[in-house]
């Protein structure tokens, strides 16, 4: 048999915004450090539970050797190092091949691969070891913690799926799912900064994309944007972001974004339209104790700053 190493990025990376952006974690596809000319992924689930300080991530992949039996050195980076940037380690790794746990998982230094095009040293990866049988199929389960990226005022986070352009053939099923069920509805999500070249569809609680037979370029990524209200400044405990960037569009949206804020904390409305809308939502529990008031004061002023644009809109 021969020893391939295989790689499951999810790599812990900056991405580039203004001075006072922070590091958070970029989601990856498996990834063949040599040939994969027999192997090839059929299926992938990825299902992001989005939270206002992390996130929780289970990865599902599904892969079929069309080839002889191979023994695979499988690796999955606890954090990412390259010149000028580093990011924070992943928390809680856990790994199951066929269902069973992985308990044998060492650490090692490894080389990016050259089917990567990349000269970044990956430092203190996960390693384990699978066996690929003929004409077989091996279900790799990975789950995590993560972190945000962004600023302040714009929190994002992404995942490659152009790694899983090196094994052979598209990848045949994928679905990527944000659920942001317990952080924010669709309203707070800025579309118009996902660069993705795949399309999300948007629902309510979640942004999901799907594709079929897909190859996707080497560097291709999906992404998920949000206006953080739950940001705020430990110094003054006032919310930074006085400004939208134009991407609050309506009055409406402004309206049903305002009252989320006091509606993730239960709040019980007398408007009949808002209490129709926000108790069709499944994170919605009324707590009759909760008054206006009680807003946390960075979450007050996010109301003020919405009030602002409200204005700006009815001006325009």
């Amino acid at each position: 048999m021969r020893l391939k190493s295989i790689l499951f990025i999810f790599i812990f990376s900056i991405t580039s915004y203004s001075d006072d952006s922070y590091l958070g974690s970029v989601g990856g596809n498996a990834f063949p450090m040599g040939r994969a000319d027999s192997i090839q992924m059929i299926k992938e689930n990825i299902y992001i539970q989005l939270f206002q300080n992390d996130s929780h991530v289970k990865c599902q992949f599904w892969f079929y050797n069309s080839g002889s039996n191979d023994v695979v050195s499988v690796g999955f980076p606890n954090f990412h190092i390259n010149p000028g940037t580093s990011s924070n380690p992943i928390r809680n790794f856990t790994c199951r091949v066929n269902g069973e746990t992985v308990t044998d998982i060492g650490e090692t230094k490894l080389q990016t691969s050259y089917r990567y095009d990349s000269t970044e040293e990956e430092e203190n990866w996960y390693t384990w070891i699978v066996e690929f049988k003929s004409k077989d199929t091996v279900f790799i389960e990975n789950e995590y913690d993560g972190d945000w990226s962004g600023t302040m005022c714009e929190q994002a986070f992404v995942y490659t799926i152009g790694t899983g352009s090196s094994w052979a053939g598209p990848i045949k099923e994928g679905r990527i799912v944000f659920d942001h069920s317990n952080l924010a509805t669709t309203n707070f999500v800025i579309k118009k900064s996902i660069w993705a070249q795949l399309k999300p569809e948007f629902f309510n609680d979640s942004t999901v994309y799907s594709f079929s037979n897909y190859l996707p370029k080497r560097n291709e990524e999906v992404d998920i944007w949000f206006h953080s209200y739950w940001s705020f400044s430990e110094e003054t405990d006032t919310h930074p972001c006085p400004e939208f960037y134009g991407t609050i569009e309506s009055i409406e949206q402004v309206r049903l974004m305002k009252n989320e804020l006091f509606a993730r904390h239960g709040y019980v409305f007398k408007d009949t339209s808002l209490s129709n809308y926000f108790a069709k939502q499944t994170w919605y529990k009324p707590n009759n104790e909760f008054e206006p008031n009680m807003l946390p004061n960075g979450e007050k002023q996010y109301v003020k700053n919405l009030l602002g644009i409200k204005e700006k809109l009815m001006n325009r």
